[in-house]
């Protein structure tokens, strides 16, 4: 009896192997325009929010100050606020919720988590541009649990729930907190794969965007060619692949995935009716050799999990972001160049003729 239940167990497992997904395919790509750019000399630039479709808001890296401002009609700069420090007007390692943007009008509020204070900063941006007032009075910060501490591709759901992962330790995909309960669910990993736990943060990891009005999540992995919905339960509702999917390539020198192994999905940004997906398809070593000029798409979805359609640009983005029309995208494209570092801020018309 031992022996057959072991024979059908490995009868199962290969079943499972060769499972074959149903492919979404594409054709017909969009090759957008760009009508402005401004060359940024100053701060380095990694992450960007489309905000009430009237400011961009740029988070830099290495500036005495973490917020950069730019009118999205003309890319003109506004100003600057958000110093590094302790006080609760300051910041140290801040992250944008990734559901900041899939509510329109939005509210005044943008939150924030620092990593390293562990908290969640709320913002009031509309009184600090357009009313002048002090940044220290519309500034609050709130500590965050326990459980959340150490988390990325935060979202806020109400006032009790907050989606995301942690960059130490995946018990799934992604998780859903409920701080009234202190209960934490995580989202069991799809597909399944027999990898050692020491690889599954770099196999497994991915990113997440949810929408209250939907009650949807979106979920994109790194390594695997594929986007998940669910509804904000936790049940799954739709997969879409764009390609089969298979364990990607271990690297034997570290716990994680080979750096020539493709990057499938690296950002998500969400609006009210749209989500928007950055796919690029090569490995590590690939795009760092090409010296930012990796040829990228964007996947444009609806909430439902429908492809409404691909975009394509010839060179890579650091972020990105896009009105709530779907009419412009704004992005940041850095030159790369150590000796004279820049960065390009673009204004491009997504168009869909």
């Amino acid at each position: 009896m031992k022996h057959k239940i072991l024979f059908l167990l490995f009868i199962f497992s290969l079943i499972s192997c060769k499972k074959k997904y149903p492919i979404t395919n594409y054709q017909g790509l969009i090759y957008p325009t760009v009508i402005q750019k401004e060359t940024i000399t100053e701060g380095c630039f990694f992450d960007m929010l489309c905000i009430q479709d009237s400011i961009l808001l740029l988070k830099a890296e290495c500036d005495s100050f973490f917020f950069h401002l730019y009118k999205m009609e003309n890319l003109k700069y506004v100003g600057r606020f958000g110093e590094k420090g302790k006080s609760p007007w300051d910041f140290q390692f801040p992250f944008p919720y990734n559901s900041n943007t899939t509510k329109y009008p939005q509210n005044d509020t943008i939150l924030f988590y620092d990593m390293n204070l562990m908290c969640k900063k709320s913002i009031n941006i509309n009184n600090i541009i357009n009313k002048k007032e002090a940044i220290s009075e519309n500034i609050t910060q709130d500590y965050l649990d326990e459980k959340l501490f150490f988390s990325k591709e935060l979202n806020q759901i109400g006032t009790n729930i907050t989606i995301g992962s942690n960059i130490n330790k995946l018990d799934g995909i992604f998780f859903i907190y409920n701080k009234f309960s202190k209960e934490i669910k995580w989202i069991d990993f799809y597909p399944k794969y027999s990898i050692d736990k020491e690889y599954r943060n770099s196999v497994y990891s991915g990113v997440v965007c949810a929408n209250e009005t939907k009650n949807k999540i979106a979920f994109a992995y790194r390594h695997f060619d594929c986007i998940l919905f669910y509804s904000l339960t936790g049940d799954l509702i739709k997969e879409i692949y764009f390609s089969q999917p298979k364990l990607p390539d271990l690297s034997p020198n570290f716990h994680g995935v080979s750096n020539d192994s493709p990057i499938y999905f690296s950002k998500i940004y969400g609006t009210t009716e749209k989500c928007y997906f950055l796919r690029i398809g090569k490995g590590l070593n690939y795009i760092l050799n090409n010296e930012g000029k990796t040829e990228i798409n964007i996947f444009e979805l609806d909430w439902n999990g429908n492809l409404q359609n691909v975009y394509y640009f010839d060179k890579e983005f650091s972020s990105f972001c896009i009105d709530n029309s779907g009419e412009y995208l704004y992005a940041l494209q850095a030159n790369n160049n150590e000796n004279e570092p820049f960065v390009n801020l673009l204004k491009i018309r997504l168009s869909h003729e």
